[in-house]
């Protein structure tokens, strides 16, 4: 299977940070532009699901803007299934987020009947490859700390440690100005160089740090998702997979279908004969 890695939209091993190629480095913005394309969205569309502007994703794109904020990263990573911070070696930036089908498919999946559930975990286990899968952190949708909660946290964890601002400023190579407006939520969310700095000073992980947790996704629902990323699967054969699924989901889903018939574990069928 040869995962291509959509932080860096090239062929590697999923998890993979490097963000090198044959022909060079491939910048931020470069990344977002690669894959909005890649899964057909519009800069409007992609804008939309970020909760940022259209104009401040083009200025993204054409990398006119410098450090965006980790808060920015987060919501374009979730939105496009990357990665947060692909510029730093760290615990976080080996986490992905579901490609965007995949999570929408997994949504409808928790909100499905236990029983209907069992019926779509079936139907993707004999549709969808299950072997050779890798081992993949997924990050949950929620939102990272930032501003007064974010900097109450930084604060707490500089304490505990018995340090003072300047000190932890020192480590960290930012101004004891900055640290202080920081801590008071002054700054509604730095930049992932920044949080990253102080996150090694602090010996802590960034996602500790912005309390991002991890997901548990059933096998079934990275079986998907990892298909999705497979660059050795035809476009086309994507496409048709996942059109065959969502039929499935709708005729699951359908009040007429889930009042009509009964899903029976198999190891009861015997006494309903």
């Amino acid at each position: 299977m040869n995962i291509i890695n959509f932080s860096t939209m090239t062929h590697e091993t999923l998890g993979d940070t490097s963000s090198e190629t044959e022909s060079g480095t491939i910048t931020y913005g470069q990344t977002i532009s690669g894959g909005r394309e890649l899964f057909g969205f519009s800069q409007t569309e992609l804008a939309k699901r970020a909760e940022i502007s259209q104009g401040y994703l083009s200025q993204l794109e054409k990398d006119e803007i410098e450090n965006p904020s980790y808060a920015v990263r987060t919501r374009i990573a979730r939105a496009l299934g990357l990665k947060i911070d692909e510029t730093e070696t760290t615990e976080i930036s080996n986490a992905i987020f579901l490609e965007p089908r995949t999570a929408n498919i997994h949504k409808i999946m928790l909100e499905l009947p236990p029983e209907h559930q069992c019926l779509l975990s079936a139907y993707i286990k004999l549709t969808f490859p299950q072997d050779d899968l890798r081992k993949v952190t997924y990050l949950s949708s929620s939102q990272p700390l930032s501003g007064e909660k974010l900097g109450n946290k930084i604060r707490a964890e500089r304490e505990s440690r018995n340090w003072r601002q300047g000190v932890l400023a020192d480590k960290s190579s930012v101004s004891q100005g900055y640290l202080s407006q920081l801590e008071n939520g002054d700054v509604e969310s730095p930049s992932g160089a920044v949080l990253n700095r102080i996150a090694k000073s602090l010996e802590v992980d960034v996602k500790d740090l912005t309390e991002m947790t991890e997901m548990e996704v059933p096998t079934e629902i990275a079986s998907i998702d990892q298909f999705l990323r497979d660059e050795d699967v035809p476009q086309k054969v994507k496409a048709a997979k996942l059109q065959n699924l969502l039929n499935f989901l709708s005729v699951i889903r359908d009040p007429v279908f889930q009042e009509n018939f009964v899903i029976t574990p198999r190891n009861q069928q015997d006494h309903l004969r």
